[in-house]
């Protein structure tokens, strides 16, 4: 039982990182859910699952 709740929990981690952070060929290359894009402010790295996948936000200042 313990097994198949981290199992659905392992599964909507990346089902939100899918939809959120992914870039889809048939959306022109964009994501499902709109971010702003700004170009001020530093640069951090969001990581998911662990380090193994990342992406990359300014945030302000």
């Amino acid at each position: 039982m313990l097994a198949v709740c981290g199992g659905l929990a392992i599964r909507a981690s990346y089902f939100s990182y899918y939809q959120g952070s992914r870039t889809h060929l048939g959306l022109d290359k964009q994501c499902p859910h709109i971010r702003e894009i700004s170009s001020a402010g530093r640069i951090v790295k969001i990581l998911h699952f662990g380090g193994l996948h990342h992406r990359y936000e300014r945030v302000a200042a």
